[in-house]
């Protein structure tokens, strides 16, 4: 892991108008699987589907699920298991529709075997099962892609692997009724994404293959393919141009960002590197989290890291492609929603074992914030080419003899305790521009730290980058830092004028 930046740091921002930003942290006596969630927004809520295990019984794996308001408070937490406790079911992949409704997608299995089965199951606005269907196919990988279609229909992907990969897509009405079966032929190309047009669809698979498709999956119209080696994605612009980010490299992977029309010409293209502004550790991309388009036309591209070891880089641009800002989120394996309405939510565990007892972290952000203990990295920027390969053939086949049946599925209350997951609560008016009225130094700093303000300080508290409070001083411009331990911390300094937040580096 890369030096400092070891640890998910979010600060709590409220905000002042009736939607608030929020950072919080849950906990309870459950042994959960790192890989094995979704985090996912509609509406009025914010919900995270989680996988439990139970080691005592051959890993057994049921489902957690917990909805959280937009105050980041516990609505209700449920967990899900089969009625058949040598049965476990998983967590691959979660939608949440505008009705409230949610469809989780996972897995179907004996304990004791590496079979499997696609299972979906529906959840209403409270928790209730609506229903629970198995697919009657064995050997499921366990990877699913779902989108609502502007039809209302929920399009589905399920990757099977019976000796030769089969990609499955198909639709599922909200009762639970399944149509419409094919398969397509590029067998190892997974979904990435789906963009919702108003009769047809775009579907995004993660070699680059980008193909509309009409909502009935019975024409294809047009196909493009976008070259990348380590990480894709795609969304469009109000105008209805389209917004693409690459990583045209690997090892490390940097960000190239391309707008094209409507019908992918080209407009522009950037090429962009970013370094740590201290040890120069370059942000080394191997996927996307989004690319999407904020309120003011700006252009918001989230790209991960090692397996999100090394956090989340939001790059942001203006229309034409003009550089305006960049930050880099410390975090562990975040999974992110797409944005709407200028916000997003992602979540993600604090421990790195793939079987984690407790510390789930879920945050809910405007795509505008800058978080206070966010890094800021050095970057560049160029001209550059998008290259575009001649697309593969891609078919769309139609398949028959898939059946599904009814499984039984106990819903029993589950208890979450929660808490804020910084000590960190900041205004959203506080330090959203650098105050050039206090600063510190040195900075990277050994022993003495001196703050310079024109404002008396009041006090200065200390933190660790997992907010916890180290110490506090009164009334003085000078502090010894000598007995922290070499890395990263924050400084409050309070003031009569207020209080900013400032980051500081032990050496």
């Amino acid at each position: 892991m890369k030096y400092w930046i070891c640890f998910l740091i979010i600060v709590v921002i409220y905000s002042k108008t009736n939607a608030q930003e929020f950072s919080t942290e849950f906990t309870n006596n459950t042994t959960l699987h790192k890989n094995n969630y979704a985090v996912l927004s509609n509406t009025n809520k914010h919900w995270f589907i989680l996988t439990e295990v139970d080691p005592s019984n051959n890993f057994r794996q049921t489902i957690s699920a917990l909805s959280i308001g937009n105050n980041g408070n516990i609505q209700f937490s449920n967990s899900y298991e089969t009625s058949d406790n040598s049965i476990s079911l998983n967590t691959q992949q979660a939608l949440a529709l505008p009705n409230g409704d949610v469809i989780v997608a996972g897995t179907y299995k004996p304990n004791t075997s590496p079979l499997s089965s696609p299972y979906f199951m529906s959840l209403d606005s409270s928790g209730n099962i609506n229903w629970v269907k198995q697919m009657n196919i064995s050997n499921a990988s366990g990877i699913f892609f779902l989108k609502q279609l502007s039809d209302s229909s929920i399009l589905v992907n399920a990757r099977n692997n019976d000796g030769a990969i089969h990609q499955l897509l198909f639709k599922v009405d909200l009762l639970g009724n399944f149509s419409d079966f094919h398969e397509h032929n590029l067998s190892t190309a997974n979904v990435k994404d789906v963009l919702v047009n108003t009769n047809s669809f775009d579907l995004l698979l993660f070699d680059g293959n980008l193909i509309n498709i009409d909502n009935d999956l019975q024409t294809i119209n047009w196909q493009r393919k976008y070259d990348h080696i380590i990480g894709i994605t795609i969304n469009k612009a109000a105008n209805g141009d389209y917004l693409l980010a690459t990583a045209q490299v690997a090892f490390p992977g940097h960000m190239t960002v391309t707008r094209l029309d409507a019908l992918g010409a080209i407009i522009w293209t950037k090429y962009i590197e970013t370094f740590e502004p201290i040890a120069g550790f370059e942000f080394d991309i191997v996927g996307f989290h989004f690319i999407s388009e904020n309120s003011n036309g700006d252009i918001i591209i989230c790209a991960d890291s090692e397996g999100g070891s090394n956090g989340s880089l939001f790059i942001k641009l203006d229309g034409n492609g003009n550089y305006i800002s960049n930050h880099k989120s410390t975090s562990l394996s975040n999974k992110m929603t797409h944005p709407t309405n200028d916000r997003f939510s992602y979540g993600g565990f604090l421990n790195s074992g793939t079987f984690n007892t407790q510390n789930f972290v879920f945050n809910k952000l405007f795509l505008t914030s800058r978080l206070d203990c966010d890094v800021t990295y050095n970057h560049t920027i160029e001209d550059m080419i998008q290259s575009i390969s001649t697309p593969d053939a891609f078919q769309l086949n139609p398949v028959t003899g898939i059946s599904f049946s009814d499984v039984t599925v106990l819903k029993n209350a589950l208890t979450f305790n929660q808490q804020n997951y910084c000590n960190n609560v900041l205004s959203n008016t506080i330090n959203r521009v650098e105050n050039p009225t206090i600063s510190i130094f040195p900075n990277p700093v050994s022993t003495a730290l001196t703050i310079e303000s024109k404002s008396p300080i009041e006090k200065i508290s200390v933190y660790d980058l997992r907010g916890k409070l180290l110490f506090e001083k009164y009334k003085t411009k000078q502090i010894d830092v000598s007995q922290l331990e070499v890395g990263v911390y924050f400084l409050i300094i309070h003031s009569s004028k207020g209080q900013i937040l400032k980051k500081l580096v032990k050496n």
